[in-house]
């Protein structure tokens, strides 16, 4: 039981160590590749760990752009016509 807890203390661990990184990433940051490096090589300094979280959140966030049709999709469809009738 206490390797388990070890493990699942160590997750926990990665994933607050890490929180700058995925704020950034949920808010589409326009700087989350330097908010990652930041934290990944400063953030065990508290400061660095600080300064990135607060960047991830005062970052220019970009909403994801709507998706645009895929131009083969129409390719794989039938073409568009009267529909078959079970005539023998």
């Amino acid at each position: 039981m206490s390797m388990l807890l070890a493990v699942a203390m160590c997750l926990a661990a990665v994933v607050v160590y890490f929180i700058p990184y995925i704020v950034a990433m949920r808010r589409f940051s326009d700087a989350y590749v330097g908010i990652l490096l930041l934290n990944l090589f400063f953030g065990w300094t508290v400061v660095g760990w600080f300064a990135a979280l607060i960047w991830a959140y005062s970052s220019k966030a970009t909403p994801p752009a709507p998706a645009k049709a895929d131009p083969l999709a129409a390719m794989s469809r039938p073409p568009a016509g009267p529909e078959p009738t079970e005539e023998y």
